[in-house]
C-alpha cells in the first residue's frame, strides 16, 4: 500500500512501464488507472463513470440500443470496446480517441485532487491495446487541474423546531445534508417519519428485512444513478436515505451518522492477516476460485471472498484466511445476496433507464456485520461476489477492491457467460 501521493504513484509507475490496475481510494472519490507498458489504456473515477460512452453517443451520435449490443459482445468475448466499435464501423479512431482522452482526463484530474489517499497497483498482463488507444500520462498530468481535496463537511446543527412544532429526525437530516432525496425513519417494518412526506414506505421492506432486521447495523445498495443507505438506531428503529448520484458518498454517510446522533463501530487495529489464502471453496482448480485466490495475495485487507449462484443457496467459488472461517462467509454472503438481487432496490427514473440501455445496470453493496464490512456486486450471470474487510478498513478501499475483483471474474477462464 503506497504512502505517496496518487498522481506521483501513477507517474512512477509509467516511468517504470508497469502493466496493470492503480487503484485508488478516498472518502470523496475512488479512481481505477489501467496500464500498458506505462501508457494509459483506460481510466475511470467514480463520479465520472459513464463519461466516455455519454461523450461517444454524442459525438458519433451512436443510438443507445446499439452501443448496449456492442457492450454485451465486448464482455461476452472480452474484447476491447473503442477497437470493436471501430470495427463495426460505428466510430471512427479520432471519435473513440477523443471519448477515451475524456474519461481519462477527468479520472487523472480526481486523481491530481488527492494528496492523501489509500492506493494499490496489481500488476496484470493485459492483451495488447491499440497504441493509437492510448496515451503518456504526461499528456494528461501537465494539465491536470490542481484541485484542493474536498473536506468532509461538518453538518450545520439541525434547525430549532418552533415552539409547540413536533421535532422530526427525517426533516432535520434532510435539511442538514445536501444530496438526499428523501429520509424515512422506520420502526421495524412500520414508517413512522419521512421527509418529503409519504403515505408509505419507499422501502422496500424485503431490503428491510434482509439487512437491518437481520443483524446488521448499516447497509447501502448504489446502482448507476443513486443509492439508497440504511442504518440502525435503537432497535428495531432504523434511517433510510437515498443518495443522489452527485453526492460524495463518504461524505454523506458520515454527515447522516453524525446528525443522526449515532456512531460507527470502532475496534481494536485487528493482528497482520497471514500472507496467502489458507482455505477455498469450490474445485481447486476452478478458474473463478484462483483468481479470488490471486487477489488476495495482494491485497491484505481482503480476508475472504465467496461467489454465490444466482439462487442465493449455493457457494460456487471462494477462499479465504484463517482470520474468518468459510462458513461464516458463505452464511452471511447468502442471507445478503437476497438484499442485492430481485426488486429490493426500486430507483427507477429517465437517467436511469438511459444506463440501463447501454448496459449499466448491476448493483453493489455493502453491509455493517459486527467486525466484519461484507462487500457484495451482482455478476453477469445472476450470480453474487462478495468481499469481507475488516470493519477498521475505509469503505472506499472495499468499494475499490470490489470493482477491481469483479472486473477479474469477468477475465477468469470458464467464466464465460
Amino acid at each position: 500500500m503506497s504512502a505517496t501521493r496518487p498522481i506521483d504513484e501513477l507517474q512512477r509507475l509509467s516511468r517504470e512501464s508497469a502493466n496493470g490496475e492503480l487503484i485508488c481510494a478516498a472518502s470523496q472519490v475512488e479512481v481505477h488507472v489501467f496500464l500498458q507498458a506505462g501508457r494509459i489504456a483506460w481510466a475511470t473515477d467514480s463520479r465520472h463513470p459513464f463519461a466516455f460512452a455519454s461523450h461517444l453517443q454524442t459525438i458519433a451520435r451512436i443510438d443507445p440500443d446499439t452501443l448496449r449490443q456492442v457492450v454485451e459482445e465486448c464482455r461476452r468475448e472480452k474484447l476491447p470496446l473503442g477497437e470493436t466499435l471501430v470495427e463495426w464501423g460505428l466510430a471512427n479512431w479520432d471519435g473513440v480517441r477523443t471519448a477515451l482522452a475524456h474519461q481519462i482526463s477527468l479520472a487523472v484530474s480526481q486523481l491530481a485532487s488527492l494528496e492523501v489517499a489509500q492506493t494499490l497497483f496489481l500488476e496484470r498482463g493485459f492483451r495488447d491495446y491499440n497504441e493509437k488507444l492510448t496515451f503518456a500520462v504526461g499528456e494528461f498530468v501537465a494539465a491536470a487541474p490542481t484541485i484542493e481535496p474536498e473536506p468532509v463537511p461538518e453538518p450545520p446543527p439541525p434547525p430549532v423546531a418552533a415552539a409547540g412544532e413536533r421535532r422530526s429526525l427525517a426533516r432535520q437530516l434532510r435539511a442538514s445534508i445536501e444530496g438526499l432525496s428523501w429520509v424515512e425513519v422506520l420502526d421495524h417494518e412500520r414508517l413512522i417519519d419521512g421527509d418529503p412526506a409519504c403515505p408509505s414506505s419507499r422501502v422496500p421492506l424485503e431490503l428491510v428485512r434482509a439487512t437491518i432486521l437481520d443483524d446488521c447495523d448499516f447497509v447501502a445498495i448504489r446502482s448507476a444513478r443513486s443509492s439508497v443507505v440504511g442504518m440502525s438506531m435503537a432497535r428495531p428503529c432504523s434511517i433510510w436515505c437515498r443518495l443522489s448520484a452527485e453526492s460524495t458518498f463518504g461524505a454523506v454517510v458520515s454527515a447522516i451518522w453524525a446528525v443522526a446522533g449515532a456512531a460507527e463501530k470502532s475496534f481494536d487495529r485487528p493482528p497482520t492477516r497471514p500472507d496467502g489464502a489458507t482455505w477455498s471453496v469450490g474445485a481447486t482448480d476452478d478458474g473463478a476460485t484462483e483468481a479470488l485466490r490471486s487477489f488476495q495475495k495482494r491485497a491484505q485487507e481482503v480476508l475472504g471472498a465467496i461467489v454465490i449462484s444466482a439462487d442465493c443457496e449455493q457457494a460456487i467459488a471462494g477462499s479465504g484466511c484463517s482470520l474468518i472461517e468459510p462458513e461464516r462467509c458463505v452464511d452471511i454472503a447468502r442471507r445478503r445476496a437476497r438484499a442485492l438481487g430481485g426488486d429490493t432496490l426500486r430507483l427507477a427514473d429517465p437517467g436511469e433507464a438511459a444506463l440501463d440501455s447501454i448496459g449499466f445496470s448491476l448493483k453493489t453493496m455493502v453491509s455493517g456485520e459486527s467486525r466484519l464490512w461484507c462487500f457484495g456486486a451482482e455478476l453477469e450471470r445472476g450470480e453474487s461476489l462478495w468481499l469481507f474487510l475488516d470493519r477498521r478498513t475505509s469503505q472506499g478501499l472495499g468499494w475499490a477492491y470490489l470493482s477491481a475483483v469483479t472486473r477479474a471474474l469477468a477475465r477468469a477462464p470458464g467464466r464465460d457467460a
